[in-house]
């Protein structure tokens, strides 16, 4: 009977007219959200999951849908729904016992270790069950609808929409067999589908091929930090880290550069007992310096590390009372290992798209305006800033006047650093705002602004960044305080690197953290792959220079290697 109504309604032949195309588009949005049901049963069910809806990614879950209806094909449409089912059933077992997304890791450690896995899902599985009730009510009504009412529905048949199904569900693989395993990180505010397609997408192409996460390396030996607690801690109010991307800092007029590329950040340095540092970034791409940064980790290959957060800033902030701030203009993958358990408010491109492609850098600023923290904040602006390409982070501003030239008739070199300096200008005016913010919040606080890595600009004409060279290596640095004296500790210093950043910050929240590895004057630059063995870069700092070494192979380098003095 049911059927044989909506048959009525859908109507056959010619007398048809619009109600079949309504009927249908109608059941690929149930479709569609019954596939990105999962997320919201889990959330709901306790399960520690932070996805949020991202419209482009929602928009081809639809289209997918649509296809599911217009193909006809139920047998391809059920083994697309058995392999979800069987990529989500093994997802949120790993984010129930885990907390985190799977990763590619996770896998390539579950086929190497099988025996592991069987034994710990006999011991274990009967508190996680619930997942298979996440996973199978809404995969339930997916196989309900696709195999009983399907064929009892005279629907429109589209003969190509097979076609669109495969170039979905072949769109990541493809990718996959010529991007890097950064590119395929699991995403903490991402659906769990979305993170389920990348993964064993990559590892499907080529996880098989052998162990990409993981090289074998003496770097792992490394003795564990030492966290001490401070009995009576005065911490200040508020701390806000500003983490710009591709700053060189001799465009800076701040640094001395020709052009007044900085002019509000200079009278802010001045208004707010500012001082200039020369910093050294922990990587060459922000997928890697980020994590470094923000996990407080001085020696490459410690993934480990990275994934249990033990020296987390925003771990140790949100234990110490702070109210704590990730508001960025990239993407939500970057947060895989930043711990987003511990952070209160999250901004990313994702879940803010159409503000963020209006506005850019400035809906950062907007943001925090309305959302002023009411008591102690830390919070960490990642900004797209400079990035490549340069002219798109100022372009749609039409307050803003470039005032160097980029058209046609200037030479290429000309166009990218005049281009380059406008976003630089650009962004030191979206600065302003956040620093009025900034300016107006009560206490002791600080503020504290560098780069992930630097920029090639035409040196021997090569472009962009992810290459270990000084100039994406150097780094600026500044730290402004508020109602208390400029940090002596950090004026001494002639360079600091984005660990004794680390280092640093921790001590302001409470932490005093100890590395028995460490040599005070040699630095690590990561190199430009988060995991798997990646050329790296000693750095040794003199008073009054640092020198580049040769970069090293991870897998070859020692515990406690020095560069020759």
């Amino acid at each position: 009977m049911p059927s044989l109504l909506l048959s009525s309604f859908v109507g056959r032949g010619r007398n048809a007219g619009w109600r079949p195309f309504v009927f249908i588009l109608l059941l690929s949005l149930l479709s569609a959200a019954l596939l990105m049901a999962d997320d919201l049963l889990f959330h709901a069910m306790g399960g520690a999951h932070y996805a949020v809806f991202e419209p482009v990614y929602g928009l081809v879950i639809w289209l997918l849908a649509l296809g599911f209806w217009l193909c006809r094909q139920r047998w391809l449409v059920a083994l697309v729904l058995m392999l979800f089912v069987f990529m989500q059933i093994i997802q949120f077992a790993n984010l129930a016992f885990t907390g985190e997304p799977l990763s590619v890791s996770d896998l390539q450690n579950a086929l190497q270790n099988p025996e592991d896995i069987h034994q710990a899902l006999q011991a274990s599985w009967a508190p996680y069950a619930w997942v298979l009730v996440v996973v199978g009510l809404p995969y339930g009504a997916l196989f309900l609808l696709h195999g009983w009412l399907q064929p009892r529905l005279g629907l429109p048949y589209f003969s190509l929409a097979w076609l669109l199904i495969l170039l979905i569900l072949a769109a990541k693989p493809i990718r996959a067999s010529y991007r890097d395993l950064e590119d395929f990180l699991p995403g903490p505010t991402r659906s769990a589908l979305h993170n389920s397609m990348n993964v064993f997408s990559f590892f499907a192409v080529k996880g098989l091929q052998g162990d990409t996460t993981a090289p074998a390396s003496n770097m792992h030996a490394m003795v564990p930090y030492r966290m001490t607690r401070q009995a009576s801690p005065s911490m200040p109010r508020h701390i806000w880290l500003v983490v710009a991307d591709s700053l060189r800092p001799d465009r800076m007029s701040l640094y001395g550069a020709s052009r007044q590329t900085t002019p509000h950040l200079q009278r802010w340095m001045r208004q707010m007992n500012g001082i200039r540092l020369k910093g050294i970034a922990a990587g060459v791409s922000t997928a890697v310096s980020l994590p470094a940064l923000m996990n407080v980790i001085r020696e490459p290959g410690q993934e480990a590390w990275m994934k249990d957060k033990r020296h987390n800033l925003f771990r140790l902030a949100q234990e110490q009372g702070y109210e704590t701030y990730w508001l960025s203009s990239q993407e939500s993958k970057l947060l895989t290992y930043l711990g987003r358990p511990f952070i209160d408010h999250v901004v990313t491109r994702e879940n803010r798209m159409v503000g963020f492609m209006q506005r850019r850098d400035a809906l950062l600023a907007d943001i925090i305006e309305k959302q002023m923290p009411t008591d102690k904040s830390f919070a960490v602006f990642n900004m797209r800033a400079v990035h490549f390409p340069y002219e798109e982070n100022y372009q749609q501003d039409r307050a803003f006047t470039p005032p160097w030239p980029t058209t046609s008739e200037l030479s290429h070199e000309t166009r990218m650093l005049n281009a380059y300096d406008n976003a630089m200008l650009h962004w030191d005016g979206v600065m302003d705002r956040i620093l009025r913010a900034f300016s107006k919040l009560d206490g002791e606080k600080y503020l504290i602004i560098t780069a992930d890595h630097g920029q090639l600009l035409g040196e021997d004409g090569r472009w962009g960044h992810n290459r270990l060279q000084p100039e994406v290596v150097e780094i600026p640095m500044m730290v402004l305080s508020g109602n208390t004296a400029q940090p002596a500790d950090l004026v001494q210093d002639s360079w600091v690197s984005h660990y004794e950043l680390g280092l640093w910050l921790a001590q302001r929240l409470g932490v005093q953290i100890n590395n028995p590895n460490a040599d005070v004057t040699l630095h690590f630059n990561h190199g430009d792959q988060l995991l798997g063995d990646r050329f790296v870069l000693p750095i040794r700092e003199w008073p009054d220079r640092i020198e580049y070494h040769a970069p090293v192979l991870l897998s070859t380098l020692k515990p406690r290697q020095a560069a020759d003095r």
